[in-house]
Formats: structure tokens, C-alpha cells, sequence
């Protein structure tokens, strides 16, 4: 347990343990939220916000509520906040970060989101639940995009 708890926290850099607020809504029993998210959060003691579910307001209320900086999603809920009418009655601006996975993003949709959302990056994960946590990603730190088709 411990050398997998170690490999989340290292390999999990969007962090800043004393000011990112992670919203979570994926289901615990997939490893991309178990780990990711609940773990993570509650070995490095990173704030957490859990809803029951995703459902359109009630996520945007919490990260304007929380100041939600950060959160892990898949690609059918990007295609909602890109086609959302509540996404501009809302201050979204602490939501500095995404990471998808579980499912390809295509690049055109990442951009879309990201032209609605200017403070959020998407980054993209690829992995294996078999291998419990994400295999590879773009590193959010030091880019203004995280698709691999822009470096």
C-alpha cells in the first residue's frame, strides 16, 4: 500500500496542498477517482469537495461555492460544459485545472473547453486501472496548452 500511495503523490503534480480544492463526482469504485482523487487528497490532506454525482448546477454552484481549483473528469462531461447555457452565470475563474481520462479526448474538444473556460487547462491521462493509477500525462506547470499537438 504505501509504494502506491507514494507513486499517486509523486506522479500527481497540479498540487499546491495548502490552496487547490479538488471537486469529485466520478464513482469510487473506478480507480481514476479512487486514487486520484480520495487518496490522494487524503494523503497529502488536499482539500476535497464530494458530490453524489455530476449534475450540471449543482457542480458549477460548487466550484464557484469552493473555489474548486482543480477536478478529474471524462470526456462526456466536457461535451456538456462546452455546450452549457449556465457556464458564464457562474465565477469560475479559481478552476485553474482538469485532467480526462477513461475515455479519448479529442483535441478539438479540449480547445472548445478551454475557449469557454481561459483560467482551465485540460490535461489528458492515459492509463490502466490494472496499472491503478494514470500511466501518462501532460504536466500542467509551465504550458498555456496541454494538447500534444501544440509541442
Amino acid at each position: 500500500m504505501t509504494s502506491q500511495l507514494q507513486a499517486i503523490n509523486t506522479v500527481y503534480e497540479p498540487n499546491d496542498i495548502k490552496k487547490d480544492v479538488h471537486l469529485t463526482f466520478l464513482p469510487f469504485s473506478h480507480m481514476y477517482a479512487l486514487t486520484l482523487d480520495v487518496v490522494h487528497c487524503l494523503t497529502t490532506g488536499t482539500t476535497m469537495v464530494i458530490l453524489p454525482r455530476f449534475e450540471e448546477k449543482n457542480v458549477l454552484e460548487a466550484i464557484q461555492k469552493y473555489k474548486v481549483t482543480w477536478s478529474l473528469v471524462v470526456p462526456p462531461i466536457l461535451i456538456i460544459l462546452r455546450e452549457s447555457k449556465l457556464l458564464d452565470k457562474y465565477d469560475l475563474t479559481t478552476w485553474k485545472g482538469m485532467m480526462s481520462a477513461a475515455a479519448p479526448l479529442g483535441d478539438d474538444l479540449a480547445k472548445s473547453v478551454e475557449k469557454r473556460l481561459p483560467n482551465c487547462r485540460i490535461v489528458q491521462a492515459y492509463g490502466e486501472s490494472n496499472q491503478t493509477t494514470k500511466l501518462m500525462y501532460r504536466s500542467h506547470r509551465n504550458y498555456t496548452s496541454y494538447h500534444l499537438d501544440d509541442h
